[in-house]
């Protein structure tokens, strides 16, 4: 990302990207970067809660996917993920 190191589309796609991988840890990176550049990137929120949720952290997943929806209230894919948390909460 040194080419264009600010470019929020190539963040929020290596984000992505790195979360399908389950490289959470490349992932964060991207997305963090990606929210201090937007702090109203709903997509960026809904991701990064994603992430979250793949590493266990439901307290910052919740947070994050509250934020989203702040944002797009009825976005279902959010939704979604947020129910998921939601099961996995008190495992």
């Amino acid at each position: 990302m040194e080419i264009r190191p600010h470019d929020r589309k190539a963040l929020l796609a290596r984000g992505k990207t790195c979360d399908k991988l389950k490289w959470y840890t490349y992932a964060l990176i991207d997305l963090n970067k990606l929210l201090e550049i937007d702090q109203n990137d709903a997509h960026a929120f809904r991701v990064r809660g994603n992430v979250y949720l793949g590493l266990k952290q439901y307290e910052n997943a919740l947070a994050d996917l509250n934020k989203s929806l702040e944002i797009e209230p009825d976005n279902a894919h959010t939704l979604r993920i947020k129910e998921h948390v939601y099961l996995n909460f008190n495992r």
